[in-house]
């Protein structure tokens, strides 16, 4: 009987030794990062397609994606036109990618709202 309990005491040793050796905890973001297959989504309530508009477009939508706090980034483009914006996510931090473009992206990475605007002149 002694002996067993000096194996299993050796076993939970090697056990606990292999969980502390881990380089990183293993977290429920890192998994669901890991699980997150499809691509994230993007849906832009405002303007409306076929809309009217002057000098100004105010684009605003929201970005949706399986895993929570997964995006890292999100920058847009406008087509045969230099203008462009973006914002980079670390940690639910959001701060202005300006490699992207000029044009200011608010990005709430809780909800992941977005907005912009840019003036067609």
């Amino acid at each position: 009987m002694g002996n067993k309990k000096y194996l299993l005491y050796i076993s939970l040793f090697f056990i606990m030794l292999i969980i502390a050796s881990c380089p990183e905890p293993i977290t429920d973001d890192i998994v669901a990062k890991v699980e997150d297959t499809g691509a994230p989504t993007i849906v832009v309530n405002s303007p409306l397609n076929n809309s009217v508009y002057r000098s100004s477009v105010s684009f605003s939508g929201k970005v949706n994606d399986d895993a929570a706090n997964s995006i890292e980034n999100f920058n847009f483009k406008i087509q045969n036109r230099p203008i462009g914006g973006g914002v980079l996510i670390s940690s639910g931090n959001v701060t202005q990618d300006s490699s992207a473009g000029s044009i200011p992206v608010t990005y709430d990475s809780s909800s992941g709202n977005f907005s912009f605007n840019f003036s067609t002149i």
